[in-house]
């Protein structure tokens, strides 16, 4: 995962988003990620959803992590993500300096993070790796 730049700029409305999270994930080529924005489903909740064996489309809900009345895994929660996919059951790993060449698999500005102190909403994508480099 990758945490957006932290900018000195200021959104002027709740829905104007500052930067964007990148989620980076080698294992799920053959996904069927949606192929165009699911207002509501933010890329975390759709690989999330993926990696649980549900459809990303679907109105179906998470093992009562989320629903789609609320996105907590998105717009709804300002955690961090990490902090989300913990909840989820996910388990960080330690963090490195990398530059990565990624190809987008799915991409929204369903996501909303704290930065300096401010709720704000942010992108965030889902992408496939070609080639990483670590710093």
């Amino acid at each position: 995962m990758v945490d957006p730049i932290e900018t000195n700029t200021h959104p002027e409305h709740e829905w104007d988003f500052i930067g964007s999270f990148v989620f980076l994930v080698e294992e799920l080529e053959d996904a069927d990620f949606p192929t165009s924005v699911v207002s509501g489903v933010s890329a975390l909740r759709a690989l999330v959803d993926v990696v649980a064996g549900h459809d990303p489309r679907a109105g179906g809900r998470l093992v009562d992590l989320t629903s789609r009345e609320t996105e907590d895994l998105g717009r709804d929660s300002p955690d961090h993500p990490i902090e989300k996919l913990k909840r989820a059951g996910g388990i960080p790993g330690t963090p490195r300096m990398v530059d990565v060449i990624y190809k987008i698999a799915y991409m929204t500005d369903e996501q909303a993070a704290t930065l300096k102190g401010q709720e704000v909403r942010v992108n965030d994508i889902l992408a496939y790796p070609l080639v990483i480099y670590v710093l």
